[in-house]
């Protein structure tokens, strides 16, 4: 009983001992420092054992211990000092704080690339992108699908739409759920008869499309540094799969009795895809944007046999052109 005892107590200190050593949850706001800089809606978490704080900028990261903390604001300017740092002692900081006011400070925006770098031995103030500067986004766009391989000889390309939700994960990742249909053609040269001489086959209609549902991490970048443009270009890779529905519809006519009807057969089949896309946003207005962008799916089609006779996998693929509107959620 002693020993289990004692087990038990060392797992307790060992848990409480590594939850310690874990930082906060990552928040944001301004951190001032002693010697008058100031970090302006960065993302920050602490370190309550090793007391110190990790600021998280654009380009990189800095660490601080507590001792160098003058002031943290919350996103509302409210002073939350105390409750970050767990009510330490703010004037138990060695050296003297210099006392200048924020409009004596000089201003460096490192958001423009045209701002100098400035003088470590002055106190001044950074403006830097915020860890998002949206939280999702919605886009619909046309496009046209241009089929390839041999599992899609006799398709031809056509027009379409595509949809999809985009949430950001961080400044330069985000996860997107896409949805399409591809419009595309088919050859259409049947002939066909009927086994009924008194019904007669006035016309048909064969169609083909492609549905595809589409799961993708992408990774982007900003191409203008200002906080509030979310122009950007990206890179994205995922998987899905794709439906691919083809229909016949048949219109008859009895020739005694003049009477007209149709009869409509489809075949759904779903291939498995990979899926990868290059693309641009150009902000136009506060939170909506123009997209350009293009994409190539790798259809897996299933087993066949190549030139030489061996069974093995095969791959058709769809290429797209994609031109759309999307309104960011900030």
């Amino acid at each position: 009983m002693t020993i289990s005892k004692s087990i038990g107590k060392l797992v307790l200190t060992l848990a409480i001992f590594i939850v310690s050593l874990s930082p906060l949850a990552a928040s944001q706001g301004t951190i001032i420092l002693k010697n008058g800089e100031q970090f302006e809606n960065v993302k920050y978490d602490t370190n309550n054992y090793y007391k110190n704080i990790r600021i998280s900028l654009e380009d990189r990261i800095i660490e601080l211990g507590f001792d160098h903390i003058e002031k943290v604001l919350d996103l509302d300017n409210k002073d939350i000092t105390d409750k970050v740092l767990k009510k330490r002692d703010v004037s138990s900081g060695s050296g003297e704080i210099d006392d200048k006011s924020e409009e004596d400070i000089p201003f460096f925006d490192l958001t423009s690339s045209n701002t100098p770098v400035p003088d470590s031995d002055i106190p001044h103030r950074y403006l830097v992108s915020p860890w998002k500067i949206w939280n999702f986004a919605i886009r619909f766009s046309g496009i046209h699908s241009i089929p390839i391989g041999d599992y899609y000889e006799g398709i031809n390309s056509g027009i379409g739409f595509e949809g999809d939700f985009r949430l950001a994960v961080d400044h330069h990742l985000a996860l997107r759920f896409i949805v399409s249909r591809s419009g595309m053609s088919i050859d259409d040269n049947l002939q066909l008869y009927s086994n009924f001489p008194d019904n007669e086959i006035t016309d048909h209609k064969l169609k083909f499309h492609g549905i595809r549902y589409i799961c993708a991490v992408e990774y982007y970048s900003h191409t203008d540094k200002n906080i509030k443009d979310f122009s950007m270009w990206y890179l994205y890779g995922g998987f899905g799969a794709i439906q691919h529905l083809t229909s016949l519809e048949v219109f008859f006519e009895n020739t005694s009795t003049n009477e007209t009807w149709s009869e409509k057969v489809t075949d759904k089949q779903s291939k498995f895809l990979l899926t990868g896309s290059f693309g641009v946003v150009k902000k136009v207005s506060e939170y909506l944007g123009i997209e350009g962008g293009v994409s190539l799916d790798i259809v897996s089609v299933g087993y066949g046999y190549n030139s030489y006779g061996e069974r093995s996998h095969q791959y058709s693929y769809i290429f797209d052109i994609k031109a759309g509107i999307c309104y960011f959620f900030k």
